[in-house]
């Protein structure tokens, strides 16, 4: 099955500098298209790709930077691959924000220079005895390195928006709770590290209070400076019994306690539009994807919709906000990966179901070599309602596919 992807990068063969050209002239070497397809303006959207080089062009990513519109854009240029024959660069990635009008194209060039403008150090990582702490400059989360439970805590300007809790990410194996935070052998660590992006990887094992392990689990989670967003990808695996043990998995949650109660809540829906309730009324507030071509909204909204016969980008947002902050979880591709749920509740507990406990349970095959269950989600806080609309508008929805 083709997908149409929201944001394309396309590259221009002709802007492509000839072979044993030096990047000391600041000359143009690419020009990148943006081909924006969901019709959601985008703004500061955080891209990463991967760019090819002719060899003998580039020898360090220091002697690369991108301008948009006559101005320098800050962008963190990588080394991905080598020509074996001289060393050049080969691959580079480069991550970088830019804006894009709906259903239209933004340009951005990589150039070369002998003294590239480096990008300012924005994102900042403390690592502390038993924790890391991320300063994205627009938010500060902390993630444990014991009792890993995704994000302990999240603040914006001092105001916290996430408590510290002793959940987080947990399976129900036949109605028995198995959770990633009672796993006190987890390795948490600072995967990547760059000026503009910062990666932390979680490995452990979902275990009970006696000890015992059901699944294992990879997580990483990513931040960008000056983004408000944590994205995260979280991967289950049965490494544990012989090759005809199945394990029943009966949910996998990730959850959050926000300090927001009886909020109001909101969610997208395929229309374009939005389902508005208010949690001081009733207790939560979800939608569902049952299957590929049918979801429910339940609690404080109502309705119901398809999937795979509009095949909507705008489905798998949900948003709770007080009087003046407010969060949201997204999940990628929330109907085409089924079943799918986000869920929020009146003492401000926001919930994933990347295996939603209302769906019967599924039986996960044992495996050495892969991976059986992988999902993706953001995160964002924000201080204001305002902002926390205006980001599910013009940036946010970069995840759909």
């Amino acid at each position: 099955m083709t997908k149409a992807v929201n944001l394309v990068l396309a590259l221009l063969a002709s802007a492509l500098a000839p072979v044993g050209a030096s990047a000391d002239t600041n000359r143009d070497i690419v020009t990148l298209t943006m081909t924006e397809r969901a019709g959601v303006e985008r703004r500061a959207e955080w891209i990463t790709i991967g760019v090819p080089l002719p060899k003998g062009l580039v020898k360090s990513p220091d002697e690369l930077y991108l301008r948009q519109n006559g101005r320098t854009v800050p962008c963190e240029v990588l080394a991905a691959n080598k020509w074996w024959v001289d060393g050049t660069l080969r691959w580079v990635h480069l991550i970088f924000q830019s804006d894009c009008p709906a259903n239209g194209n933004a340009l951005v060039t990589l150039a070369g220079a002998s003294a590239a403008p480096p990008p300012k150090d924005l994102v900042t990582v403390t690592d502390k005895p038993d924790r890391f702490v991320v300063d994205t400059g627009a938010i500060t989360f902390e993630v444990r390195k014991k009792g890993f439970n995704i994000i302990d805590v999240v603040k914006i300007q001092d105001e916290v928006i996430i408590n510290s809790h002793n959940r987080g990410l947990y399976v129900l194996v036949e109605e028995n709770e198995y959770c990633a935070a009672l796993d006190q052998d987890v390795t948490v660590t600072l995967e990547e590290k760059g000026p503009l992006h910062v990666v932390l990887r979680a490995t452990g094992s979902f275990k009970n209070s006696k000890g015992q392990r059901k699944f294992d689990f990879d997580c990483r989670l990513y931040a960008c400076a000056g983004s408000q967003e944590v994205r995260v990808v979280v991967t289950l695996i049965n490494r544990q019994g012989k090759d005809a043990d199945y394990i029943p998995l009966g949910a996998l949650i990730l959850e959050l306690p926000a300090t927001i109660h009886s909020g109001d809540c909101l969610f997208s829906s395929e229309n374009g539009g939005t389902k508005q309730g208010s949690l001081s009324d009733k207790p939560e507030a979800y939608i569902y994807q049952v299957s590929s071509t049918e979801h429910v909204f339940g609690g404080a909204v109502e309705g119901r919709g398809t999937g795979k016969q509009t095949k909507p980008n705008m489905i798998g947002w949900g948003y709770l906000r007080g009087e003046n902050k407010g969060i949201g979880i997204g999940i990628r591709w929330f109907w085409q990966m089924h079943p799918k749920s986000i869920e929020f509740t009146s003492d401000g507990m926001a919930r994933a179901g990347l295996y939603p406990a209302r769906q019967e349970h599924l039986c996960i095959p044992p495996t050495t070599t892969s991976a059986l269950c992988t999902a993706e989600l953001v995160l964002p806080a924000h201080k204001s309602a305002r902002g926390l609309l205006r980001s599910r508008r013009n940036g946010a929805l970069r995840i759909f596919c």
